[in-house]
């Protein structure tokens, strides 16, 4: 092969080694829509993470609820306490934020941006209502898990859906 670059008053070539392959050849990856679905599950739990922290961090009433169950409420630093953790799990928002982000990143590199938003969303508004459910006690009526199993199934067939589609594509 021949390299060949124009410059103003003339030309300089550059005789390179004629290859068919490359000098240090790349390792293929194997790159399966599953490992797209997992990082969108993991960036959907770490957005319900997102979630419970911002919760602590804004409703001051949950952290004293809890503080005061662990600890006797004529403790001399509970509001100190209080304000500390608060202030933790503030910062805990933004670093489930920026796992969030990571994971979406490498899920919409390994699946379509539309897959991996859908499954992202479908598992944050998941672990969202779990967490939510067991955290902090609130109610999850039978509608809700209806919603959340059509949800899940809408999932599933997407993810089938594009096993099938890469199956008959490499065939």
């Amino acid at each position: 092969q021949k390299l060949t670059t124009g410059m103003q008053k003339g030309h300089v070539s550059i005789d390179l080694p004629h290859s068919d392959t490359q000098p240090f050849p790349l390792p293929k990856a194997s790159v399966s829509p599953s490992r797209g679905v997992v990082y969108s599950l993991f960036a959907g739990l770490s957005a319900a993470g997102a979630s419970v922290f911002g919760k602590l961090a804004m409703d001051t009433s949950v952290i004293h609820q809890w503080l005061s169950f662990v600890l006797s409420p004529d403790f001399a630093f509970l509001s100190q306490t209080e304000l500390v953790l608060r202030i933790f799990s503030f910062g805990m928002v933004v670093a489930c934020n920026s796992i969030l982000w990571n994971f979406l990143a490498k899920s919409m590199d390994l699946s379509s941006s539309v897959d991996a938003v859908v499954i992202n969303n479908a598992f944050n508004f998941f672990f969202t209502a779990v967490f939510g459910w067991i955290l902090f006690g609130e109610q999850l009526n039978f509608s809700w898990f209806c919603g959340a199993g059509i949800i899940l199934f809408g999932v599933y067939l997407m993810t089938v859906g594009q096993n099938i589609e890469q199956k008959k594509s490499a065939a």
